[in-house]
């Protein structure tokens, strides 16, 4: 058997429509159903809408990065990168090398 992925170690939602439909339906299954009488699993909803929270954090600090068109600071790279696996460090790091060659 598979060991299952830890949710926060999944790649970030904003990077593809598929990713996020993924996420949508781990929380409809998360929340349960009165029909089969399956009870919400909290405790995986909760971990679902922290990792929504901090990739949608993630997603509009590179936002305000690209609107002021300048280099982010470290300080500001560092509060980005906080907490994040690395290798979705890495695609972070190589979408703002791209944006900086064109």
């Amino acid at each position: 058997m598979a060991k299952k992925e830890k949710i926060k170690n999944k790649p970030n939602l904003f990077q593809h429509p598929q990713v996020m439909k993924e996420w949508a339906m781990e929380v409809s299954e998360s929340c349960g159903s009165l029909i089969t009488g399956q009870q919400p699993n909290v405790s995986k909803l909760q971990a679902l809408i922290d990792k929504f929270i901090k990739d949608y954090n993630v997603n509009l600090m590179a936002v305000e990065m690209q609107q002021k068109d300048g280099k982010p600071t470290q300080e500001e790279l560092e509060e980005m990168f906080k907490g994040l696996p690395e290798e979705e460090v890495e695609r972070l790091k190589g979408l703002m090398k791209n944006e900086e060659e064109e």
